[in-house]
């Protein structure tokens, strides 16, 4: 599939993709006879799992290089269990003064909430 194909499929830009291979080599994809990117099931697989990681405020510097399994593994253990849990989550992230992780809990808490209810949580 081409790279405009798994940009619609993980909702990650392409422009995102293309740092992720080329800076991080996050993303290792076939080449076709004419230079360009092939991808395929995998790489759909890890392009989510790292969306997912971003979204729950790690760097992708950090994380590009870990396989399918650590990153199940640090999103299993990244995922509060309540919006008790949460809270005291970004608060750690504040004092810790890790913007990059509290946006990522927020980013995460908006995806699964209707607008309002975000709001009001």
């Amino acid at each position: 599939m081409t790279i405009q194909d798994l940009s619609r499929l993980t909702g990650l830009s392409i422009d995102v993709l293309r740092v992720w291979e080329r800076r991080y080599g996050a993303l290792r994809p076939k080449r076709l006879p004419n230079k360009r990117r092939d991808y395929g099931e995998d790489d759909v697989r890890r392009a989510k799992l790292l969306r997912e990681a971003r979204l729950a405020g790690h760097a992708i510097s950090r994380i590009a290089m870990l396989g399918d399994d650590a990153l199940n593994d640090l999103l299993k253990a990244a995922v509060p269990q309540n919006d008790s849990a949460l809270l005291a989550a970004m608060v750690a992230d504040i004092q810790a003064g890790d913007a990059d992780a509290l946006y990522g809990k927020l980013e995460r808490a908006r995806a699964e909430r209707q607008p309002a209810a975000f709001c009001d949580d």
